[in-house]
């Protein structure tokens, strides 16, 4: 995102990430800007290998998918609802945020002092 601006996405809209001055966004802005997610989604995935080491490989190969994954939910920590709880309020603050100010600003916008703007 810093060398180009924005993800693929935004490029292909027509827009970038930058500072709220204007100027490119920094190194630091980049990861402030992501760093919630990241983190909540790697205790996210820990929990998951958590749950799948605790499994057999035969009750695993021995279970159809949805069994499979109550029984991986089953086996994950205690703290995986929380942190699941954690990643939906986050995710809809981030929604929310964004309707109800006039640059459309998210929360990671503002913990890294970004915005996103129009491309020429």
């Amino acid at each position: 995102m810093k060398r180009y601006g924005g993800t693929p996405g935004k490029l292909a809209l027509k827009t970038r990430i930058a500072l709220v001055d204007g100027s490119p966004v920094t190194l630091k802005a980049a990861a402030l800007r992501h760093a919630v997610l990241f983190v909540l989604s790697a205790l996210g995935s820990i929990a998951l290998v958590m749950g799948s080491l605790a499994m057999t490989e035969q009750a695993y190969l021995s279970m159809g998918y949805f069994a499979r994954t109550q029984e991986l939910v089953r086996l994950m920590p205690p703290w995986y609802q929380t942190v699941t709880v954690l990643t939906q309020i986050w995710v809809w603050g981030e929604f929310i945020s964004m309707l109800f100010n006039k640059r459309r600003r998210a929360i990671h916008d503002y913990i890294a002092g970004t915005v996103v703007v129009r491309s020429a």
